[in-house]
């Protein structure tokens, strides 16, 4: 499998949830759109939407586990085993995937119908009704705004 950036960054752009023209296309097909319209300004500006969705969503993360990491000497522990297993995960080219396409399984849901948002908050253990009810509480933010 390509390791490239193109391929991760290709990667991201089909497993993203945000909404645009590509959201009915299988992927095969999508990416065949893609290679031949790569340069033009839709696909461009699709991709800068998922990146920075994508770099928003990492500061969010680094944000919060900074924030812990600096309420507890036993949060700061966990911070830096995490850090360290994640830092051979992403290293990590054992089998068919590489460490960098491990590393965006972890990112983004395998069901297209669930958001990465729950996925997360499924993997941090929180129940079912805890995920429902912060997505209803994003949900109510966003159309605040």
């Amino acid at each position: 499998m390509p390791t490239d950036f193109a391929s991760l960054a290709f990667r991201a752009l089909m497993l993203s949830s945000l909404p645009d023209a590509f959201e009915t296309v299988t992927p095969p097909s999508a990416f065949q759109k893609l290679a031949a319209d790569a340069n033009s300004p839709e696909v461009l500006s699709h991709r800068v939407n998922v990146l920075t969705r994508l770099v928003i969503s990492l500061l969010a993360e680094v944000e919060a586990l900074r924030s812990a990491q600096l309420a507890s000497p036993q949060a700061k522990e966990a911070y830096v085993k995490a850090w360290l297993e994640t830092n051979v995960l992403v290293n990590n080219s054992a089998d068919p995937s590489t460490g960098q396409q491990k590393l965006l399984d972890r990112w983004f849901a395998s069901d297209a119908q669930v958001p990465e948002e729950a996925a997360m908050l499924k993997r941090l253990g929180l129940d079912e009704e805890a995920v429902k009810q912060n997505l209803a509480q994003v949900d109510a933010a966003r159309e605040r705004t």
